[in-house]
């Protein structure tokens, strides 16, 4: 079974629980609004592990679904209409200046982590500096308009989705400064040249053309014209609406599962693991920051509904490491890493995780060691 497939089953079964589920509530609301009373006690148990479990997940998902949705939707916008010859046009090229603006491009370009590693692979075999690439890469999905509006929703804390973003900000500085520092001047994989990889000559096939002159040729010409000007305006509408439908579709999969299958561990992960340990291990002002980033590389969550998972999260874990799960998730997680790895050499790829990860943990550290924030 290949891996389309294999996550195409999967998403259709968690589907069809979801359905379930949601079949299930309308089901108990309505008896318990006509009668007063729960007559499905026999399915239903109160304060217990399946109820607890089920709540869990279909609040993550009902609460994070319109936000990928919308996401999805700008993401193939920019897709689209923005090329990389426009981002590359409004990137400075000087080395700090550049960091610092390519930091705050995502509130301009708001693009999901799952869509910007094929933008910043072909913004760098088109010259732009590594370093300036880079911090572009991991800024953008922190610093953009989704990301602040799903997490001030997740929390209802302006100041949660502020500092987000702000701590985002000067996380992508750093990284892009240290990446700068180390110099890697050739990240990208060199494809080797074979003989099958020759381009084939096309084939042109000349036909009648109208430069001829003749009277016949020029009024049929200015009539065909007329016509297919009308029909083709016509076809490109229906056309580009066709695309960004299909783009739609393609980034709400492509994240979709990602964010299904966090939803669904994340609930199981605070059903299984009882509250005693949570709290004694979520206290803990170095080892919480560090389950709590190894879950957000691990899990390969949506920037634009992590916020929900993470929520689930705060009460128990400190809010250094929290904040730190909101971070470092965007930047790198399981499916970045596989996406970089087809492009990019596996050294640079190692060296950049380790970046990102000491970055984001001294970060998580010193919030903690200050006493932490309010989330």
């Amino acid at each position: 079974m290949d891996q389309k497939n294999f996550w195409d089953k999967v998403i259709k079964g968690l589907s069809i629980f979801l359905v379930i589920m949601i079949i299930y509530f309308v089901i108990e609301v309505g008896i318990i609004i006509i009668n007063g009373k729960d007559i499905f006690k026999f399915i239903y148990f109160d304060n217990g592990a399946i109820n607890s479990f089920i709540m869990i997940f279909m609040s993550i998902i009902m609460e994070g679904f319109p936000f990928i949705l919308l996401g999805s939707f700008i993401s193939s916008l920019i897709h689209l209409f923005v090329s990389e010859k426009t981002i590359k046009r409004i990137l400075p090229q000087k080395n700090i200046l550049g960091i610092m603006v390519a930091s705050l491009l995502g509130i301009i370009f708001p693009v999901c982590e799952c869509a910007i590693v094929p933008i910043v692979r072909r913004l760098i075999k088109k010259g732009l500096p590594i370093h300036i690439a880079i911090t572009f890469m991991i800024s953008v999905p922190i610093v953009n308009p989704i990301v602040m509006v799903s997490t001030y929703y997740a929390f209802s804390n302006i100041s949660t989705a502020i500092l987000r973003s702000g701590l985002g900000y000067l996380c992508a500085c750093i990284i892009g400064i240290i990446i700068l520092i180390l110099g890697d001047k050739k990240p990208l994989k060199q494809k080797k040249i074979t003989k099958g990889n020759v381009m084939k000559k096309k084939k042109i096939v000349f036909t009648h053309s109208h430069d001829c002159g003749c009277g016949h040729c020029n009024e049929e010409s200015e009539k065909n014209n007329k016509i297919y000007s009308q029909k083709n305006r016509q076809a490109f509408i229906k056309d580009m609406l066709l695309e960004i439908i299909h783009h739609t579709n393609e980034e709400l999969k492509t994240i979709g599962k990602y964010f299904t299958i966090g939803a669904l561990l994340s609930a199981i992960f605070q059903v299984i693991i009882s509250r005693d340990v949570l709290s004694i291990v979520g206290g803990n002002s170095v080892i919480s920051i560090s389950i709590m980033l190894i879950l957000a590389f691990v899990l390969s969550l949506c920037s634009e509904a992590d916020a929900f998972i993470a929520k689930t999260f705060a009460s128990t874990f400190t809010s250094g490491s929290v904040l730190g799960f909101m971070i470092l998730g965007p930047m790198i997680d399981l499916k970045n890493t596989l996406m970089l790895s087809s492009s990019f050499k596996g050294k640079f790829i190692a060296k950049l995780i380790f970046v990102i990860f000491s970055v984001v943990f001294i970060l998580g550290c010193i919030i903690n060691l200050l006493g932490g924030v309010v989330l």
